[in-house]
């Protein structure tokens, strides 16, 4: 909670400044329909995939990854009421977008304070060897010899979340399986493979599967 709060704070403070560069009055960024929309969006499209005892951890990453598709899903469907109920000129058109798309600010928000990274991954107490990933260890892990996987996986470049996924990987879940355990959609598992596949230049799970 410290972290989310101080996340909050920060990113609070740098919206002000860069407002404040701009010299656009802050006010103007409010709108509690909207946010109220998208918050809500953004608890049923998580509640989609909430289970018995899952942990509250768990519940607000899945609140990251849905906040986007819910301030999507406001917007367009604000911008296409407006449109569709009565006739604007031409000098009309901009600001009301400008003001329709306030949905995706909150949406950002809300994956920016929930985000993956804020909390700690999940990982096993195995060891690995510095140099069995492609990755530039610190002068402590080289003289140790040897890191754990999240360590090592983190130090190739991946997210929390990512590490998270090519553990499960390893261990050799199906997307379907992994889905279920972080409860999250397949296809949310099969685009953080694809980022594990890039960051790590492998082109298939078994390739996953050995690169520990």
């Amino acid at each position: 909670m410290k972290t989310i709060l101080t996340r909050f704070f920060v990113i609070f403070i740098y919206i002000a400044v860069l407002l404040y560069a701009f010299h656009f009055r802050i006010t103007r960024l409010w709108d509690a329909r909207g946010f109220f929309l998208v918050a809500t969006g953004t608890l049923l499209l998580s509640s989609s995939v909430w289970k018995r005892r899952m942990e509250r951890r768990q519940f607000l990453q899945a609140c990251s990854e849905h906040s986007m598709p819910a301030a999507y899903l406001t917007t367009f469907l604000e911008l296409f009421a407006r449109f569709s109920s009565q006739p604007f000129t031409p000098d009309e058109v901009v600001p009301i977008i400008a003001l329709c798309c306030r949905p995706l600010l909150y949406g950002y928000l809300i994956q920016l304070i929930f985000e993956p990274s804020a909390f700690k991954a999940v990982s096993g107490p195995q060891t690995v060897d510095a140099g069995s990933v492609p990755c530039s260890p610190g002068p402590e892990e080289q003289d140790r010899g040897s890191l754990t996987p999240e360590q090592a996986l983190r130090r190739a470049g991946l997210t929390p979340r990512e590490t998270e996924i090519t553990l499960l990987v390893r261990e050799g879940l199906s997307n379907k399986e992994i889905a279920a355990r972080l409860f999250i959609s397949d296809t949310t598992v099969k685009k953080h493979i694809s980022n594990i596949f890039d960051k790590l230049n492998l082109t298939n799970r078994e390739q996953l599967k050995h690169i520990l």
